[in-house]
């Protein structure tokens, strides 16, 4: 039984007939809206506090077919009396004359209104508003403008006086002279007396046939009748045989001024009572006009004739018994006798179609893609974003629903009758909807519709990424806490500044005026809103500023400080407590290792002075052993190995002392000015012999200039000895040894370079550390604390040591800063 349910879903031919249905439906639908809307306009009052309440006239509520004609036909009685007046001043011409007049009025007043709006655009082009001070300005104006004319007072000026503001008879337009403006309107008034021209000649050529369809048309009347008296000629104009009694029944439409006295009928005092009803009429414009008053009533039953110089009578038949046939009216009145009769009639065939038509929507959004074995099926058509799919399928309805009424309003008015034509034209419109539904379905149904929308596809799915993002700045700079109570604030900041605009667009949109009390409270809203973000972006980065000036003096050696931290954001305040907690640390750890490091000096002090005290006696008697006559050539051998070796521990110790005073900063240094080109040179002889006696080739590349350094000369050349002392050693003979001298704007660099004996396969940073030797074998004598005590005499006398290694290139570097 399911299997045979399903292949009825599946059928294609069932779906076929269940669109056709959809169709047929839609265009009962769509005909049975049309009539309804044409019934609701002609016969329902949209402003009575039940919108559906029928009125019970062919008048309906002023704005209904027969209501218009009525004031066609009015007006045609205006222009039978005021334009042509008679057949005798037709024919004469003299009709024409006048209205001819009137005509190079008209235009007149158009040209003069065009060379107004030309200087205007002038006066626009020169952006005189000042928004600052909402004065208009012209600095550079060599003309009389009026001072302080404000934003105000031309809106005043706007919608009194055409924009114009006269003062001392001068009009003046935004504060400037309009009579200051030279314009060439040569050219626009040959263009105007060119369309007056062509205007005249249509109008004439047209006069006589336009007068006769007036009054074919007035005269064949059976169910209008007028009578109109001009009380300055006595000239009568009526369709009407029996003028004598000018009476109407107050069953029909009626409305008379006699001798300035306004009398209607009740028929026509209903249409028009406005304690009950607001009538309201389309114009010749097709613009909604609303009856509030006496003038506007006068205006809608007899245009623009003039009440002082005519007397006006108006009757129309408006009811079943005194309608005739054989006219407009008849035929209008009995339009609206029908439609009324079939309301109730159109009511049931419409919301009958309207079911049948969602019913067989919902039939087909409920098998949309359902397949026997795969189950729901997407179709090609489903890949579109569904924001994208319903912009474009809603658009494409409302054209093809709307598009075929501008066309049929276009050709036949926009009055015409309803036809099913308009609901066949618009079928495509309920097949773009039907496609819509069912790819909702489909989508809803493999639960992928939230899935293929912009806002997951370029939102949602990316959200990590996204706020990683939004994110990255403040999470380099703080921990989790900060960063998020930051982000809190950024986000807070901006939902309440996107709600005031948003309040203020929809503020705006329903308000047509310029308020400006609104509108400086919205600013001052966004303005407080903004003035609160700053404060608390200044009350963080004052924090992280206090925060990074205390790890700064940490940096320094200064840890005598402590971080306030009630005052600080909370965001800050872990932040800031962790700093305590961490200098106290450091404080601690950095005091243990000084006493740590001054424990190791005082230890190698005391071990070294130990030391020296029987080493001076060994040397002692050493010396003596060296005086005595010792024929025996092995003994004098062996006290030569003794004194050399005692020697050799001598300056072990004396290095073990020297290096530790340098670590421990206790070592005292006379500054003084040395010319460092001599001081070299002296060592350079001291080491000259043994050089040569190596094979080792110097070659000493110096300034002519001297090269005056502040250091100390003890430290120094014991620096520069220890130089040339590590060649002697590590150098491998017969090589060439480079020492130049240079400077630079602060320093004196002494740069030494030779090839090593041994093989450099040790760590670069370890050669300058306590008893690290360049062979690893120490097979050569020295201490290993040579390089390690240059480094630090350089550094202590503000200079700088470096080592550098390049294959078996041995290169080191003393710069020592120059005198001032």
């Amino acid at each position: 039984m399911a299997t045979k349910l399903i292949k009825i879903r599946n059928s294609r031919i069932l779906k076929a007939l269940i669109i056709i249905i959809s169709c047929i439906s839609f265009v009962f639908a769509y005909y049975q809206a049309l009539n309804l809307e044409r019934y609701y306009y002609d016969n329902m009052n949209p402003f009575a506090g039940w919108i559906f309440r029928p009125n019970s006239t062919v008048m309906g509520s002023g704005s209904s077919a027969f209501a218009t004609q009525i004031r066609e036909d009015t007006d045609s009685v205006r222009k039978l009396v005021t334009v042509y007046i008679s057949d005798e001043m037709v024919e004469s011409g003299k009709a024409f004359e006048a209205e001819e007049t009137r005509i190079r009025k008209a235009f007149a007043d158009d040209l003069e209104r065009k060379k107004l709006q030309h200087k205007k655009n002038i006066i626009d082009s020169m952006h005189p508003y000042n928004e600052e001070t909402e004065i208009f300005e012209y600095p550079n104006s060599k003309v009389h403008v009026l001072s302080n004319f404000t934003y105000s007072m031309q809106i005043a000026a706007d919608n009194s006086n055409n924009g114009i503001t006269t003062v001392d008879g001068i009009d003046y337009y935004k504060g400037y002279p309009l009579d200051a403006i030279e314009i060439d309107d040569k050219g626009l008034e040959e263009k105007q007396e060119s369309n007056l021209n062509k205007e005249i000649m249509i109008a004439r050529s047209n006069f006589k046939s336009d007068y006769a369809k007036i009054k074919k048309h007035l005269g064949s009347l059976k169910n209008y009748h007028y009578y109109l008296k001009d009380k300055q000629t006595g000239q009568i104009h009526t369709n009407m045989k029996n003028i004598e009694n000018l009476k109407f029944s107050d069953e029909d439409y009626g409305a008379s001024i006699i001798n300035g006295e306004i009398k209607f009928s009740a028929f026509l005092r209903n249409v028009l009572n406005e304690n009950e009803d607001l009538p309201w009429y389309y114009d010749e414009n097709k613009e909604p006009r609303y009856l509030y008053g006496a003038e506007s009533y006068y205006t809608y039953c007899f245009g623009s004739l003039d009440e002082n110089r005519y007397d006006i009578y108006i009757q129309v038949n408006a009811n079943e018994k005194s309608i005739v046939e054989g006219d407009v009216y008849s035929k209008l009145y009995n339009q609206w006798a029908q439609s009324k009769g079939d309301f109730k009639k159109n009511i049931t065939i419409f919301l009958t179609a309207l079911t049948t038509w969602i019913l067989s929507l919902t039939v087909l959004v409920a098998i949309a893609g359902i397949k026997e074995k795969e189950g729901v099926k997407s179709a090609r058509i489903d890949k579109i974003p569904n924001s994208i799919h319903f912009l474009i399928s809603g658009f494409a309805c409302a054209v093809f629903a709307i598009l075929p009424l501008y066309i049929y309003e276009y050709f036949f008015g926009w009055d015409f009758l309803p036809t099913y034509n308009i609901g066949i034209a618009s079928i495509p419109a309920n097949l773009i909807l039907i496609e819509w539904l069912m790819s909702v379905s489909r989508e809803v149904k493999n639960k992928n519709y939230f899935k293929n929308t912009i806002t997951y596809k370029l939102f949602i799915k990316r959200i990590s990424s996204i706020r990683a993002w939004i994110t990255s700045g403040v999470s380099k700079l703080t921990h989790k806490s900060i960063k998020r109570k930051i982000f809190m604030v950024v986000t807070f900041y901006i939902i309440l500044n996107a709600i005031i605009v948003a309040f203020m667009a929809v503020y705006y949109h329903v308000t047509p005026y310029y308020d400006e009390i609104g509108y400086n409270t919205c600013i001052g809203f966004v303005l407080l809103n903004s003035i609160f973000a700053i404060l608390y972006v200044r009350k963080i980065s004052g924090a992280l500023d206090n925060v990074l000036s205390a790890l700064t003096k940490a940096e320094q050696g200064d840890f005598d400080f402590e971080l306030q931290t009630q005052y600080m954001p909370s965001a800050i305040r872990p932040l800031a407590e962790k700093t305590n907690n961490l200098t106290d640390g450091l404080e601690v750890a950095i005091n243990d290792a000084v006493h740590s490091e001054r424990m190791k000096a005082e230890l190698i002090t005391n071990v070294s002075h130990d030391l020296k005290t029987p080493l001076t006696s060994i040397v002692t008697y050493t010396d003596l052993l060296k005086q005595c006559k010792i024929e025996d050539e092995t003994a004098r051998d062996y006290i030569n190995v003794l004194d050399e070796k005692a020697e050799r521990l001598k300056n072990l110790i004396d290095d073990l002392v020297e290096a530790s005073k340098v670590s421990s900063g206790n070592i005292t240094l006379v500054m003084a000015e040395i010319d460092l080109n001599e001081f070299v040179g002296q060592i350079f002889g001291e080491y000259e012999e043994s050089f040569k006696a190596l094979g080792l080739d110097l070659k000493y590349n110096v300034p002519e200039k001297s090269s005056v350094v502040v250091a100390d000369g003890q430290k120094t050349y014991r620096i520069i000895e220890n130089l040339f002392s590590n060649v002697e050693k590590y150098a491998m003979p017969k090589t060439r040894v480079y020492l130049d001298l240079t400077t630079d704007e602060r320093f004196a660099t002494l740069t030494m370079k030779n090839v090593s004996r041994d093989e450099m396969n040790f760590n670069l940073e370890m050669l300058s550390e306590r008893f690290v030797r360049g062979d690893a074998a120490r097979s050569s004598e020295g201490s290993g604390l040579g390089l390690s005590i240059a480094k630090s005499l350089a550094e202590l006398q503000g200079g700088k040591f470096t080592i550098d290694i390049d294959g078996d290139l041995f290169k080191v570097a003393v710069s020592l800063p120059l005198k001032p």
